[in-house]
């Protein structure tokens, strides 16, 4: 089992393998959306980040003045800018996101850690030059920068805005978010923990009830998860709180 000391990622592993036979993942084709699975990982590594670095972070908007470049175009200049970024600051890194407006035209958000400022005025102007802006007003208002101002703000962000599940254009190529930096350095530390299997029951039961009581998802069906990897969202220090009081050691795995 790990548990972060300042994030909200628990995983529960079971040492055993499901006898039971398995199909083989389909291949992945083209990405045309924003699927479960996807969504699913994107949250699971914002539930990895440290809450101190993460109630720090910067929201960053970009918008396209019109039309719709495709996804190389979209691609570059994304790059283009985070490359910039990474010179303003070699330890930053970011967490970005595509969306479409109504009139189908693309935008980024990003959620850039460990970066303590950014001027606005550079970010545009150096945005405004990596897409070729001939709109006189796009400078000003092709992008939108703030800073977190609580664990509550970050959190309606990735609700509104990063984890938001919405349709994209049939035209629609090319990945949905994605990451750039030096990501681990803004995750939060972990203690694994090694469990017997009537303890491991014990944590789902807890677990399990908490979910439920916050009804953020229906109860497990326990015969198909006896073998599988469950997660959690919940306060990693609250859950080594628990742990302790179970009296269960984290495993020391430093170099003797």
């Amino acid at each position: 089992m790990s548990a972060p000391e300042s994030a909200r990622a628990i995983e529960l592993q079971p040492l055993e393998k499901d006898p039971r036979r398995r199909p083989k993942p389909p291949i992945r084709g083209e990405v045309t959306g924003f699927s479960k699975s996807s969504r699913r990982r994107l949250l699971w590594l914002i539930g990895n980040l440290s809450e101190p670095i993460l109630n720090s972070a910067l929201f960053l908007t970009l918008t396209y003045p019109s039309g719709e470049p495709n996804s190389v175009d979209r691609t570059k200049h994304l790059d283009t800018l985070l490359k910039r970024m990474r010179r303003e600051a070699p330890e930053a890194s970011a967490i970005w996101k595509l969306e479409y407006t109504k009139k189908e035209t693309p935008h980024f958000h990003l959620l850039i850690l460990n970066l303590n400022f950014w001027h606005h005025a550079k970010i545009a102007s150096a945005w405004a030059a990596i897409v070729k802006s001939e709109n006189p007003h796009h400078e000003k208002a092709g992008t939108q920068v703030q800073r977190v101002t609580s664990q509550k703000h970050v959190a309606r962000y990735i609700v509104k805005y990063v984890a938001k599940s919405q349709p994209y254009p049939e035209s629609h190529r090319g990945r949905v978010w994605g990451k750039a930096g030096p990501i681990h350095l803004a995750l939060s530390r972990k203690e694994l923990y090694a469990v017997s299997r009537c303890v491991y029951n014990q944590i789902r039961r807890t677990f399990d009830a908490i979910r439920k009581s916050h009804q953020r998802t229906k109860a497990f069906k326990r015969a198909q998860n006896t073998f599988n990897r469950q997660r959690w969202f919940l306060q990693g220090s609250e859950v080594i709180r628990y742990l302790t009081w179970l009296q269960v050691e984290p495993l020391n795995l430093s170099p003797t």
